[in-house]
């Protein structure tokens, strides 16, 4: 996949979040410790990430967090290691799960967090409950937009509304719009695109962007917005 998009035009990066609890080893995943020991392919998604990383182009790896239950599902990034659903503090099958999610994510600051594909398919956080300042911090990017489908077809999944949601309980929150791609083509299996704007084109400038929500998303990958002050 990371081979696949670097040589996409009009595309700089890409993220890969697999399903955690998908890794091998995965109930052994602890966020602040080095995933790589115990898990290969932890370790590979890593190194594939780094391979791309060129100066022209520059690969992410992180993971998603997935409940069955319709919690919602959460792509975690910039952290040492992961969390799966199989570990014994979030498969209670409740809330408990989420909560106990966002205090973990507490104790690795420099991670960076999105909402994924909220609605009634997947979830909603629980109409986006437990908003605090601490969670707030920990969560930057919301999806208003997810599907491998083009734009617009049965494929492809707008949540323009639940962005609004999400707004109104206080969050402050970035939009994106991503492929959630099991089947190819890699970044141009639509036109939907995330832009963020740096100085700094590596993957710490790209993460400090997203931590200062200079981020928008589009579903014309020509598009482009301008700021001046």
């Amino acid at each position: 996949a990371f081979q696949y998009a670097s040589r996409v035009e009009n595309l700089d990066f890409l993220a890969i979040t697999d399903h955690s609890n998908s890794f091998d080893a995965e109930a052994s995943g602890v966020l602040s410790q080095d995933g790589s020991a115990v898990s290969s392919e932890w370790k590979q998604g890593h190194e594939a990430a780094e391979a791309v990383t060129d100066g022209d182009f520059v690969g992410l790896y992180g993971f998603e967090m997935t409940w069955s239950n319709g919690l919602g599902h959460i792509n975690t990034f910039n952290t040492p290691g992961w969390q799966s659903r199989t570990q014994s503090a979030y498969s209670t099958k409740t809330a408990t799960d989420l909560i106990n999610y966002f205090g973990t994510l507490a104790t690795v600051p420099a991670s960076i967090s999105q909402f994924n594909h909220p609605g009634t398919t997947f979830g909603d956080f629980t109409d986006f409950s437990y908003y605090s300042e601490t969670n707030d911090a920990l969560i930057t990017l919301i999806e208003v937009g997810n599907g491998e489908g083009p734009i617009p077809s049965a494929g492809y999944f707008p949540s323009y509304e639940q962005y609004t949601m999400a707004l109104d309980k206080g969050w402050h929150l970035a939009p994106t719009n991503n492929q959630d791609n099991h089947k190819g083509k890699w970044g141009n299996a639509n036109d939907a695109r995330d832009v963020v704007l740096t100085d700094d084109f590596s993957e710490e400038g790209i993460y400090e962007a997203i931590r200062a929500y200079r981020v928008y998303a589009t579903e014309d990958k020509n598009l482009e917005i301008g700021y001046t002050v």
